[in-house]
């Protein structure tokens, strides 16, 4: 009796971290975003992918939230502030959540950092 070769399903779907990251500023400039809102997506995807040395080979399927919480916590031992680190959360939250509803991904959404504000509140002469 032969053997029946088992072909492996394709998921319509997958799609590279990198293309999909092309795919979601087209469409948010679709949105006419301003170019600070822009820059900003652009610096906080572009810090995760090169945590991750991600390539043209890294799937979207293939982000999990344990990476998300190892890149928040690396960060927050690089002394990077907790708004900072928040921001970046944020957009890469967004940038999820976007491709979740295409099906490019599992919903993934990390909670942000909780921490004291170092704002300073009042001015003196002193």
């Amino acid at each position: 009796m032969a053997k029946r070769l088992k072909v492996k399903d394709i998921d319509e779907n997958a799609i590279s971290v990198l293309e999909c990251i092309n795919e979601f500023m087209e469409y948010k400039e679709s949105e006419n975003i301003s170019a600070p809102t822009k820059r900003n997506y652009l610096y906080a995807l572009d810090r995760f992918i090169d945590y991750f040395e991600i390539d043209d080979n890294f799937q979207m399927a293939d982000i999990t939230e344990g990476m998300i919480i190892k890149w928040k916590n690396h960060l927050l031992n690089q002394n990077v502030s907790f708004e900072t680190v928040n921001s970046y959360i944020r957009i890469l939250n967004i940038f999820l959540k976007w491709s979740a509803e295409r099906e490019y991904c599992d919903a993934i959404k990390v909670k942000l950092v909780r921490g004291q504000q170092t704002r300073l509140k009042y001015y003196t002469e002193e």
